[in-house]
């Protein structure tokens, strides 16, 4: 919150109260104490209806700093307390009324990006470092948004190959970096610039660069550097932390212990003090939230996004649970609108990762590469449930442990989901909501989701494959005229639902008006 604005909304699970109260209890009459204290004191009171799975209320102005929040929620009947939580609090000092420089990006209560007063959506890759031919063949693909996790050393002339990660770069500075930056702007391309240690619970952390030492005043000069560069888009903070300490390389010659959600919350406020105008983001492993508590993590990032990679044996058809980590991810950090969400769906094949693999032959009899298919039906799944950008991973693992040759076959099937994902943007970043859609399926696991642009138009999405084998669903639209099946697995029925049919993962787009 800011300093200017007290108005808070707490999602009770998330904090730890409990929403099915005991039977003797009225939840109807549930109140909630909410406290602010400061050193100890006690600076502001009130007392919150705790009925439903939001408690709102106005703790009024606050100076910018840091405070404790607590929560207790009373049965007023029985004048008993249920249950008391506390949290941190940070007050950030009121927003300047500045209109936003040229290139800057918000995110706006729809979790979308809004880049000089426009939405975008991002349709970005992960890779390595840059070239001149990588930045082309991305733009030429119909990608506009590029992670690459070692920008911070991209220097286009040094003849390095940008794919391998092991490769050193002895001659990049903030000049070469900038070069990297405005080639990828000529071509169209934005860009999430990299803090120096994305995977923070390790003590190989870049802490030495552009001039200065230490983890804080290279991210400090970073910021300062490139925040103004028309071909930023986000920063990126940390690359699938998890939950509690870790040993972090925060100096040439300092290795400390910290709690890694406290240690990235420091950076999050930093960077926001340099830079209000571009979102910080964050991936989480989509197999870990259902397990993992991700409240610690709360404040260190403006977007999260969720990965996942389902498809590697040969014999491997379904996508697993991605409507259950979004779902869950949002839950643990969103706001009263709901978290704003990317995906970052599977292009590669994870025996690039396998260091067993002696020759391509064993690559292709023990893993495989995801099709074009389950490709585009994770994406539309992660769509259905929120999300707002997709960044596939990853662009490098296409030329690593023999997947080389396989590039010219499965470059154009990666472009396609590309393009398909572009063409779908006006609806899944529109500012209005689509028809209610219900989904019944009697085979298989699947969701579905009606979108509009705004101008007239409709669009049904339709994923399934959570778990393989035959999918079945009857699908009801409401208010939209007869709508035709884009993929061919869809029918109308006489009633005027629709009849979904397919295998494993698989996916269909409903469109008219």
């Amino acid at each position: 919150m800011t300093s200017d604005n007290g108005k808070i909304a707490i999602r009770t699970e998330m904090k730890g109260i409990p929403l099915s109260p005991p039977e003797e209890v009225d939840a109807a009459k549930m109140r909630c104490s909410i406290s602010v204290k400061q050193n100890g004191r006690t600076i502001v009171r009130r007392l919150a209806p705790a009925a439903d799975e939001w408690i709102e209320t106005d703790l009024g102005p606050l100076p910018p700093g840091d405070y404790e929040l607590r929560l207790s929620l009373l049965d007023p009947q029985r004048r008993q307390i249920l249950a008391e939580t506390a949290e941190p609090l940070h007050v950030e000092p009121a927003a300047t009324k500045t209109e936003p420089p040229a290139g800057a990006c918000l995110i706006d209560e729809r979790g979308r990006c809004i880049v000089d007063g426009k939405p975008f959506m991002p349709v970005g890759v992960y890779c390595y470092r840059l070239d001149r031919e990588n930045i082309r063949r991305l733009a030429q693909g119909g990608f506009n948004f590029v992670a690459p996790y070692s920008l911070l050393s991209c220097d286009m002339d040094s003849g390095v190959d940008p794919n391998q990660a092991s490769a050193e770069v002895k001659t990049s500075n903030l000049e070469t970096v900038r070069t990297t930056l405005d080639e990828c702007h000529r071509n169209g391309l934005k860009v999430s610039v990299p803090f120096p240690g994305t995977y923070w619970a390790s003590t190989e952390n870049d802490t030495q660069r552009f001039g200065v030492s230490g983890v804080h005043a290279v991210i400090a000069k970073t910021v300062e550097s490139f925040k103004r560069h028309p071909g930023i888009l986000a920063w990126y903070v940390a690359d699938e932390p998890q939950p509690g300490v870790a040993r972090i390389k925060t100096a040439p010659n300092r290795v400390e212990t910290l709690d890694l959600g406290d240690f990235l919350r420091g950076i999050y406020r930093d960077v926001k003090a340099a830079d209000p105008w571009h979102p910080v983001w964050t991936v989480f492993i989509g197999c870990t939230t259902p397990t993992q508590d991700y409240r610690s993590f709360m404040g260190i990032a403006d977007v999260v996004a969720v990965d996942d990679y389902p498809i590697d044996a040969r014999q491997n058809f379904e996508m697993g649970p991605i409507n259950l980590y979004c779902d869950q991810l949002v839950n643990r950090f969103s706001g009263r609108h709901g978290a704003p969400l990317w995906a970052v769906p599977q292009m590669h094949n994870l025996g690039a990762y396998d260091s067993s693999l002696r020759n391509r032959e064993e690559l292709l009899a023990q893993h495989r590469y995801p099709t074009g298919d389950e490709m585009l039906g994770m994406a539309m799944m992660f769509a259905i449930h929120g999300a707002k950008g997709f960044v596939l991973y990853s662009y490098h693992d296409l030329f690593l442990r023999f997947s080389q040759p396989d590039f010219p076959r499965r470059w154009p099937e990666i472009c396609l989901v590309v393009r398909t994902l572009n063409s779908l943007a006006p609806f899944i970043v529109s500012e209005v909501d689509g028809p209610a859609v219900e989904a019944e399926f009697s085979q298989g696991i699947g969701s579905a989701k009606g979108f509009a642009d705004g101008k007239g138009n409709v669009r049904v999405l339709i994923a399934a494959g959570v778990r393989g084998g035959p999918q079945e669903a009857t699908i009801k639209v409401r208010g939209a005229k007869v709508l035709k099946s884009c993929y061919g697995l869809t029918a109308r029925n006489g009633d005027g639902s629709y009849h979904f049919v397919g295998k494993n993962i698989c996916y269909d787009v409903l469109e008219g008006e």
